[in-house]
């Protein structure tokens, strides 16, 4: 006897209807590789994203649908790819769709890398529609590790094809897809092929003369006027000439014209394939390494109709480029880097308190150091930028740390919200922690072995590549990093890191302040973390006559304080409930260096106590005439209406100008000793009756 089967929408009467759980936030990826792609592959893409998670009961969220646009699946860091990564670290989503995972990458160790973060640190539940491969399903692990071998090899057949057109092109006299500074490209005629839309024509080589042009001027000034390159760069820089077709900025730099004046293409010597690309597999970035000339002489083209200079001009060129190597010989390692030059990120290892931090408005460049205490912008140097002023650095230091200071660590509004923001970290940290331990564990685990694998290799040891070599180094670092994570989240669970109080914040913002105050090198990271990476720049020009100055622009935020207090520990999480949350502060500073101002203080505080001339100098140690022409310098900087070079003796004027009091030239007549014919006593060279300073507001004694 069969039994009727109950329809699954039948409820009991009397009771509320149940409601079905809510399904997993779904998310997808997408990516295509060049701009000669379609655009719309993304958008097909995601459709076909859309398609398959509705088969499997599932909806992918609009605010999840990454993308990467015109970028190679070679490089691991994309935006898209980043943001992806990302949002499954914060838990954002449980379920990624994708066509293929060709899509995720085209090299082999990142792909298996980024699939493996997902799945094992993540716990997300990965879907390869296009592949058949759903991590939710035994075995997947083995169509995993097979399906990005089959992707690159794709990827190395697809590189021999393309190389062996261009050989073909080559030889028979046509364009390649790169052409140097100075020539452009054109149709061939009579070389169609293919019919409508997909007709195609061989492309052939043609001078480009109003860039030609520029050719011959950078040759006339380096052979003929003998100008340095780095005066052509700025020149070239400061009259806005053009640049070939694959220069991403408008600037030019010493290195591009130095190229430019080693090209022998430019003679009508063409050569092909002179250097090799090598792709890191661990990043995907790629270096370029010159080829034996054995191999690249053999392809080396004569083309006179794309000569553009001529064989003397060259020779005078080479010569001179010859002895400027051999002059800087001496200056360099066996490497060939100069001695003495540091290649440490200015960023990571400062100089002094704005390293790195000034950035100008009009170009864009950090400032860079001119003298021992002043900075211009970076652009001068290279013609990019034409706001020549220089910053007296550490009178921006003092006005900076005058305003960041009782902002920060005195506003009790800012101290709640720090206290908040790290009890909230602290929280979330105390619940992700036991299964975030066991993550970190298990792939410090897998690095070690990858490490102690890469040691045990005899290549290792002698003569280690630098694929070897990088590929270790990455290791390295990641092994120091899960040790710094597991020893925090050991701390956690023994109770070592207790939850933030506010005396804890308070210790942790005392040791802030005491980092800025210290005004030196260790100061500029903490600066840097508080105003957001940097400092905007304006150059403004006073309309009335007066000096050129910088106005700086700094903004500072109270998760900027967090991150300073407790460091990566309370990255990008939310203020606490009920915490006092202050609007950002902005400040806008003028830095005007104000010449003679702390000397001109110290003189009128010595002058209202009754100071004369001599014993001001001897207290200053400055000299009369030098004490007049700073107080003349200065007066005009502060404001104050400056007075003459030389003032007026008593003898020659009753009152000497309004508002000031008789100058060093006045001699008083004395009553009470020998004078001059008009009863003035020689005036002496030292002494306590020295003459009397010029003060503003004061009024001539009577003789």
């Amino acid at each position: 006897m069969s039994v009727p089967k109950k329809s699954q929408n039948r409820s009991v009467p009397g009771t509320p209807p149940q409601l079905e759980p809510a399904g997993p936030v779904c998310a997808s990826y997408a990516r295509y590789s060049s701009d000669l792609q379609d655009e719309g592959s993304i958008v097909q893409q995601q459709e076909k994203c859309r398609e398959a998670a509705q088969q499997k009961g599932m909806a992918i969220d609009p605010r999840f649908e990454f993308a990467d646009e015109a970028v190679s699946g070679t490089k691991l860091k994309r935006a898209g790819l980043d943001a992806t990564v990302a949002a499954a670290k914060r838990g954002e989503y449980q379920v990624l769709f994708f066509q293929s995972l060709s899509r995720l990458a085209r090299e082999s160790l990142i792909s298996i890398t980024v699939l493996k973060d997902l799945v094992f640190n993540h716990n997300v539940r990965v879907i390869c529609f296009g592949e058949y491969l759903d991590i939710s399903f035994p075995g997947w692990e083995m169509v995993a590790n097979n399906l990005p071998m089959l992707h690159e090899l794709f990827l190395k057949h697809l590189s021999q094809n393309i190389r062996r057109g261009h050989e073909h092109a080559m030889r028979l006299g046509y364009a390649q897809p790169d052409w140097p500074f100075g020539y452009a490209v054109e149709d061939a005629p009579g070389t169609e092929r293919g019919k409508g839309r997909s007709q195609k024509c061989r492309r052939i080589y043609v001078v480009k003369e109003p860039d030609a042009g520029w050719v011959r001027q950078v040759f006339h000034w380096f052979t003929v006027d003998r100008w340095g390159i780095s005066r052509i760069a700025r020149e070239l820089t400061r009259r806005g000439a053009p640049k070939d077709h694959r220069a991403r900025t408008k600037r030019w730099r010493p290195d591009y014209v130095r190229r430019l004046l080693s090209n022998p293409r430019y003679t009508g010597q063409w050569p092909w394939r002179v250097r090799r690309n090598k792709r890191n597999p661990l990043d995907g970035t790629v270096t370029a390494d010159v080829r034996p000339e054995s191999e690249w002489g053999k392809n080396t083209r004569d083309r006179p109709d794309l000569r553009i200079i001529d064989d003397a001009t060259w020779a005078a060129a080479q010569a001179r480029l010859a002895k400027c190597r051999e002059l800087a010989k001496a200056a360099r390692r066996e490497e060939g880097t100069i001695k003495g030059t540091n290649f440490r990120n200015t960023a990571e290892f400062p100089r002094h308190l704005l390293a790195g931090l000034l950035k100008c408005s009009g170009c864009g460049n950090a400032f860079t150091v001119a003298s021992a205490y002043r900075m211009i912008c970076g652009g001068v140097r290279t013609g990019a930028c034409d706001r020549s002023t220089q910053l007296n650095r550490r009178n921006a230091e003092r006005m900076i740390l005058h305003h960041v200071l009782p902002r920060v660590f005195d506003d009790p509004d800012w101290r709640a919200a720090v206290l908040g923001e790290l009890q909230t970290a602290w929280r979330e940290r105390m619940r992700q922690h036991p299964n975030r331990r066991k993550a970190v564990a298990a792939e410090l685990a897998e690095v070690e072995v990858m490490i102690e694998s890469l040691l045990g290799r005899p290549e290792t040891t002698s003569g280690a590549s630098d694929l070897l070599l990088g590929r270790l180094e990455h290791r390295r670092r990641r092994r120091d990093e899960l040790r710094l994570e597991l020893k925090e989240l050991e701390g956690l669970e023994k109770g070592a890191i207790p939850e933030p109080t506010a005396e804890w914040v308070g210790a942790q913002l005392d040791v802030l302040r005491n980092r800025l105050t210290e005004s030196g090198p260790s100061a500029c990271p903490v600066l840097r973390v508080l105003i957001g990476g940097s400092i905007e720049m304006t150059h403004v020009t006073p309309g009335a006559p007066g000096r050129a100055f910088w106005r700086g622009r700094l903004v500072i935020l109270p998760a900027a304080v967090t991150r300073g207090v407790a460091g990566r520990f309370s990255a990008n999480l939310p203020a606490a409930d009920g915490a006092a949350t202050p609007a950002p502060y902005e400040v806008t500073l003028d830095f005007i260096h104000r010449r003679g101002d702390a000397f001109m203080d110290r003189v009128k505080e010595l002058r209202d106590r009754g100071y004369t001339i001599a014993q001001l100098e001897k207290e200053l140690g400055s000299a009369t005439a030098g004490s007049r022409a700073r107080w003349r310098c200065g007066t005009g900087g502060m404001g104050r209406p400056r007075p003459p070079s030389r003032w007026p003796t008593s003898g020659g004027h009753t009152s000497p100008a309004p508002g000031w009091r008789a100058g060093d030239a006045a001699v008083r007549p004395r009553a009470d000793g020998p004078g001059d014919q008009r009863g003035r006593r020689p005036r002496p060279r030292h002494g306590p009756q020295g003459h009397q300073l010029l003060v503003p507001g004061a009024r001539p004694e009577e003789g």
